[in-house]
């Protein structure tokens, strides 16, 4: 089943539900199916970042993820915990990840004033001069992956992601459309 399809289904099963999924109920007819599709779309957008980032930058999908929220950041210092927040990868994940990233020249790490246990980690110039490209691929990505959705339907896509991120205790971003309202998963 592709990414569109999955979409589709996601956005009619939300627009003809007339109450929230209550796993005290009976079984529910689609127990396991969204799981599956999730997963399945998890391994096709790694396979499609890996090829992108490592084609074109030699960077892996952790690696391409953490430049492109700290190029995201405006190069302000942030730190390996809220780097770990935002992307919900293994700690081993991304220490590997920010270790090669920095001896590659992407990143400068120093000690925070006051607390040498903790690091601000900082994109580089040579980080900098790929965030348009990184950008451009990321955005091309998730075009690819929309296509044949409407706004409308993109937008219940990204709501109940968050929303099912919610519920599983992950982080999640902001509740708003692309024009600003809320939209109820």
């Amino acid at each position: 089943m592709c990414i569109i399809e999955f979409a589709s289904r996601l956005f009619v099963s939300v627009q003809s539900a007339s109450e929230p999924f209550n796993k005290k109920e009976a079984i529910h007819p689609m127990a396991g199916h969204i799981l599956f599709l999730v997963h399945r779309l998890n391994t096709a957008l790694e396979q499609q970042v890996r090829a992108r980032m490592s084609e074109r930058f030699g960077l892996t999908t952790t690696q391409a993820l953490v430049l492109n929220f700290m190029l995201q950041q405006g190069g302000e210092p942030v730190c390996a915990v809220d780097l770990h927040r935002h992307l919900g990868t293994s700690k081993a994940a991304l220490s590997a990840a920010l270790k090669d990233l920095h001896q590659q020249g992407f990143l400068t790490v120093t000690s925070c004033p006051g607390d040498d246990r903790k690091k601000q980690i900082r994109p580089t110039d040579k980080a900098a001069a790929l965030q348009r490209q990184i950008q451009e691929q990321m955005a091309g990505l998730e075009q690819q992956a929309c296509r044949g959705l409407t706004p409308g339907q993109a937008d219940a896509v990204k709501l109940c992601m968050e929303q099912m991120l919610r519920n599983l205790g992950g982080p999640a971003e902001d509740r708003s459309s692309r024009d600003g309202r809320k939209i109820q998963c």
